[in-house]
């Protein structure tokens, strides 16, 4: 009997010469080194967004655009993500020291409501939308109430609430936020 050349046999695996492996191994390494890190990529550019948040997106440090909730693919090295919340925020306004029209003393303290409305404005028109949004508050507050006397603040609260938020509401629109509602507490 004739005995055949290992290699044209195919029940015997051929030995690759560089490395003693099969042609099946070096194709399973060369699977591992191209889809292996590929998959690690796409898993860390994944990212979910709630419902009630949105993600402005900046490609190269320029605006490309808001993403809406779910799952959103972010090119990591080039873009980045900012994620806005949406939901209405209730934010203390410290009590100060107000002197009313009539020469009065008191201190006031209250709460502002508010949302952001526009995502790209939020993040690309002001740095910190929070803070500012309690700083206009606060001058607000003092500047509106000191117009009225005692009597009128003590028995037109609901009109003066109204004008407080008008006012902050006229100062955070370019912000991308609307303020729904302003209560003075104490």
């Amino acid at each position: 009997m004739k005995r055949r050349h290992p290699a044209l046999n195919p029940y015997i695996p051929v030995l690759s010469k560089k490395r003693g492996k099969t042609n099946e191994e070096d194709t399973m390494d060369l699977i591992y080194v191209l889809v292996l890190p590929i998959a690690i990529y796409v898993i860390v550019s994944l990212r979910v967004l709630k419902q009630y948040e949105r993600g402005v997106v900046f490609l190269l440090g320029k605006f490309a655009g808001v993403r809406g909730p779910g799952l959103t693919l972010i090119f990591v090295p080039i873009q980045q993500m900012v994620r806005v919340s949406l939901r209405t925020v209730t934010m203390q306004i410290p009590s100060q020291k107000i002197i009313t029209k009539d020469n009065v003393s008191i201190d006031i303290a209250a709460v502002a409501y508010y949302h952001i409305t526009d995502p790209e404005k939020a993040v690309i028109a002001i740095e910190n939308v929070y803070n500012a949004i309690n700083q206009i508050s606060q001058t607000t507050v003092r500047n509106v109430v000191g117009r009225f006397s005692l009597d009128q603040l003590l028995s037109d609260t609901a009109s003066i609430n109204e004008q407080i938020k008008n006012v902050i509401d006229q100062h955070t629109e370019p912000w991308g936020t609307q303020v729904t509602a302003v209560e003075i507490k104490d």
